[in-house]
């Protein structure tokens, strides 16, 4: 009985053991799993660290960042603040300075309405002072006709006091009148007021008036002819003075009157005033020197009517051709037609001069300058100067 109880015993041992041994098992098994997870917790853990570490660096970075902007932000706010004071006051000092404008622009207005009153005053003045003037050129021209009629009484009178012993006798005033007839008809004949041609009619001081009278102011020619005549220095002037009362003359020629520089003078100078319509100036063969192109040649500066210009035949030279030149190059943009042939003192100090005046002046189409002292190399120098001109009559 002891020994089946303790078979019993021992069977309930091994069975224990067994038992055990089987938890032991299912103990290890479930030890060794832990133990996996063991591992795979610490290397989630350490992953989960190192993201961790990372998204912390991260936010660090960002939150630095953060900082930075926030502070230039802030340095933005305080220049904006900065500008913004500056603005009001800048505000406040252009409301300040509004108001003083308003008050001077007021003072302006009033100042203006008494300028204008003051104006008005001054019209009225002027509309009287310019009846007044007229009363007094009324006058004036009234005075000059007397004036004009004594200097010619002068003249007359001089050219008596000084006529030489040998002198032929003076033809008789009668005889005058009947000469004055006789050019008033000759005048009056003209078939056309297109051109008055008095070439050869021995036009002198006497009779000038007849043909300012006649021609320039009766008939309102636009052409005059006074070749070979008798014309002094008095009768150019009372041409030239008269040139302004004729509204239609475009051709003025007065060759061959033997002219002195001084008559000249006085033609450009009433040339000077662009008061006519003169186009086109004839003075071949009148002994004109280098002084009376220094006339014509200031003349030129102002008058913006004279396209042609004829000065063949004279006594021109070298150093009237430069300061010609100098007018033309620079002073005068509407001159066409310039003629200088058979003055025979020009010669090849003048090519440059002309060259530079061929090539500078838009204008200038036409220039003669033949049976003059220039050499063949001259001409041909000057031959250079229309190379780049289209239909420009050059003649050497």
């Amino acid at each position: 009985m002891e020994f089946s109880r303790l078979t019993s015993s021992l069977q309930h041992v091994s069975n224990l053991i067994e038992y055990i041994e089987n938890e032991n098992q299912v103990l290890q098994e479930n030890l060794n799993e832990l133990n996996y997870y063991d591992v795979n917790n610490r290397t989630l853990l350490k992953s989960f660290q190192q993201q961790q570490q990372m998204e912390t660096d991260s936010l660090q970075e960002m939150n630095q960042s953060l900082k930075e902007q926030i502070l230039h932000y802030e340095n933005e706010r305080e220049e904006i603040n900065q500008c913004f004071q500056q603005i009001q006051t800048d505000k406040h000092q252009m409301f300040t300075q509004g108001l003083l404008y308003k008050a001077e622009i007021t003072n302006l207005n009033a100042l203006n309405q008494r300028l204008k009153e003051k104006l008005s005053d001054y019209e009225t003045e002027l509309q009287q002072s310019n009846q007044y003037c007229q009363q007094l050129q009324d006058q004036s021209i009234s005075d000059k006709d007397k004036i004009e009629e004594l200097v010619i009484n002068i003249k007359r009178l001089e050219a008596k006091l000084y006529l030489p012993a040998s002198q032929p006798y003076q033809i008789p005033e009668k005889n005058k009148n009947i000469e004055t007839n006789r050019l008033e008809e000759f005048i009056d004949k003209c078939q056309s007021y297109l051109m008055v041609n008095l070439n050869s009619e021995q036009i002198n001081d006497d009779n000038i008036e007849v043909v300012i009278k006649a021609a320039l102011i009766k008939k309102q020619c636009q052409s005059l002819i006074l070749w070979n005549n008798r014309l002094t220095c008095y009768s150019i002037s009372r041409l030239s003075s008269a040139l302004s009362m004729n509204k239609s003359l475009t051709k003025l020629s007065i060759s061959k009157n033997h002219l002195s520089d001084s008559a000249i003078k006085d033609l450009s100078e009433s040339l000077s005033f662009n008061n006519c319509t003169l186009k086109q100036l004839v003075l071949s063969s009148n002994e004109i020197t280098d002084q009376g192109l220094i006339y014509l040649s200031d003349m030129l500066k102002t008058n913006e009517h004279l396209i042609v210009l004829g000065l063949q035949d004279n006594k021109i030279t070298d150093k009237a051709i430069q300061y010609l030149s100098q007018i033309i190059q620079f002073k005068n943009q509407v001159i066409e037609e310039i003629s200088l042939y058979s003055n025979k003192s020009i010669t090849d100090g003048s090519v440059d001069d002309i060259f530079d005046m061929i090539r500078h002046n838009q204008s200038l189409k036409t220039f003669w300058i033949w049976d003059c002292q220039l050499s063949e190399q001259g001409k041909d120098k000057l031959q250079q100067s229309i190379q780049d001109k289209n239909n420009f009559d050059l003649q050497v």
